[in-house]
């Protein structure tokens, strides 16, 4: 198992994209659900954290770390 120095950042770097994308996910689910459409914060918040939780798991899954 080798790894250099570039490919390290590269990874670093996908992984922090991959990250923030799912950060700005959950905002946007969280303010459209909540403020456009009504629904209870309370609901809202662990059905926007399931969701980016699958993006973040894929996501990572298939561009950082390449299984």
């Amino acid at each position: 198992f080798k790894s250099d120095e570039k490919n390290r950042k590269k990874q670093i770097l996908k992984f922090f994209t991959i990250s923030i994308i799912g950060l700005t996910l959950n905002t946007i689910i969280t303010i459209l659900l909540v403020e456009r459409v009504g629904v209870p914060p309370t609901i809202v918040t662990p059905l926007a954290a399931a969701i980016v939780l699958f993006w973040n798991f894929f996501g990572q899954r298939r561009f950082t770390f390449k299984v």
